[in-house]
């Protein structure tokens, strides 16, 4: 068996028991949440959208240790990897990432020159095949497509987490009171905690708070977001039949 073989069967399989060992999890916080909000005569609440692109406790309340998204990960297979990326792209470089999908493509531009650090990440890992198989985990119409993890349940990552770089951010969300649609974005669990998953904005504007690392834009394949977008969904807005990632092929030049 090949290496790279390898690798996606021991990633198939980490996700199968991380995603049997999560649905107990929720099941029973789910119990515990009714229980406290019958008792105390409050409803249950919502979990904010920052939590939601973090990919922190789906949609049920974490346990006190689950401070750390990768911490649930801890007792199966080493991540992929030990260690960020050393820089080897050039950021006056003109980056192009086209995510080929079951769904079809989505062509991005990369924003090299503002963040530098996260699209060498992005680059390095497409270029290593890290992203093949990985399905979009989460999706709601209208707001935003995340995929990224390799265990397909929003709690997993490269093994590594690289710092923000906000300052597109900030400007972006100044000028348009959020994240525009077409929007390539990091998810994370708090400041500097960026791994592998990432979002694509799909509503006209997502009204996200600058915590976000932009680091590229959609410039063909919208059609494609809609489509994974509007996907009939179960739980945690999990899609019932998700979209898979099949390559991600860097452009330069």
């Amino acid at each position: 068996m090949s290496k790279k073989s390898h690798r996606k069967q021991v990633a198939r399989a980490k996700a199968k028991r991380e995603q049997n060992r999560f649905e107990r999890r929720a099941a029973r916080n789910r119990m515990i949440i009714l229980i406290m909000a019958v008792l105390m005569g409050l409803s249950l609440f919502a979990i904010p959208l920052t939590q939601w692109l973090a990919g922190r406790g789906e949609a049920s309340v974490p346990e006190p240790e689950d401070t750390d998204p990768l911490a649930e990960l801890d007792d199966l297979e080493p991540a992929p990897y030990d260690e960020p990326f050393e820089l080897t792209i050039d950021p006056a470089g003109d980056y192009t990432a086209v995510i080929a999908t079951d769904a079809g493509d989505i062509t991005l531009q990369l924003h090299a020159a503002e963040a530098p650090n996260t699209v060498n990440n992005l680059v390095n890992l497409a270029q290593d095949d890290y992203f093949d198989g990985i399905i979009f985990h989460r999706v709601i119409d209208g707001f935003v497509i995340q995929g990224g993890d390799p265990t397909g349940t929003g709690m997993g990552g490269p093994g590594y987490r690289i710092d923000d770089e906000l300052e597109l951010a900030q400007q972006i969300a100044e000028e348009h009171g959020g994240y525009p649609r077409g929007t390539l974005a990091m998810a994370n669990s708090g400041p500097n905690t960026n791994g592998s998953q990432f979002f694509i904005v799909q509503g006209e504007v997502v009204p996200l708070e600058p915590n976000f690392t932009i680091f590229g834009e959609v410039v063909d394949g919208m059609d494609v977001v809609d489509a994974i977008a509007t996907a009939e969904t179960g739980e945690f807005d999990r899609p019932v039949d998700p979209v898979a990632i099949q390559t991600v092929e860097i452009v330069e030049g």
